[in-house]
C-alpha cells in the first residue's frame, strides 16, 4: 500500500465519519490526530520559532519538497505567506476519480492551527473550490503569523 492509497483512505474516512456520526465527531478526530501526529512540527516551532515553520514545511527537507507538492512560500518581516498551486493530496484524488469530501482540505488547519497556537502563532487558510461543484481544485493560501505579545 502507498501513501497515494492512504489519501484515498483518508477521504473516504473523513466522508464516513461526517456523514455517520456528525462534523463535530470529525473535528475530533482531527484534533486527536493534531495531538498524536504533529509532534515534529511541534518540536521544531519550540525550539526555532518561526524557522521551526519554515523547515517543517519548506526546507529542502520539509513536508512541502518531500511530498513534490507544488507551492510558493515568501516569509517577509517575520510573517509566511503560501501558496498551494496544485496539491498533491487532492490531485491524487482528481487524478484516481474519487468523489472527493468536500471538507477534506479543512484536515490541514484542524491539524496544524492548534500546534502553532501553542507557540503564539497563529495560522489561516483559504481553500479555493470548484465553482461549478464546489469541491476542492487542490490550490489553497496559508498566512502564518507571530501574534504579538
Amino acid at each position: 500500500m502507498s501513501i497515494q492509497d492512504f489519501i484515498v483512505i483518508y477521504n473516504e474516512t473523513f466522508r464516513y465519519i461526517a456523514d455517520t456520526y456528525g462534523r463535530a465527531r470529525l473535528n475530533d478526530l482531527w484534533a486527536a490526530m493534531s495531538k498524536e501526529w504533529c509532534e515534529h512540527l511541534r518540536r521544531l516551532v519550540k525550539a526555532k520559532g518561526m524557522d521551526g515553520v519554515y523547515e517543517y514545511w519548506a526546507s529542502p527537507a520539509g513536508t512541502l519538497k518531500r511530498e513534490k507538492a507544488d507551492f510558493s512560500i515568501k516569509y517577509e518581516n517575520g510573517c509566511y505567506d503560501s501558496v498551494m498551486h496544485r496539491c498533491p493530496s487532492v490531485n491524487e484524488l482528481i487524478e484516481r476519480h474519487q468523489s472527493i469530501f468536500p471538507d477534506y482540505c479543512e484536515h490541514c488547519a484542524s491539524l496544524y492551527a492548534p500546534v502553532l497556537a501553542e507557540y503564539g502563532i497563529s495560522y489561516r487558510k483559504e481553500y479555493e473550490r470548484d465553482p461549478a461543484t464546489g469541491l476542492p481544485t487542490g490550490r489553497c493560501k496559508a498566512w502564518i503569523r507571530k501574534k504579538a505579545p
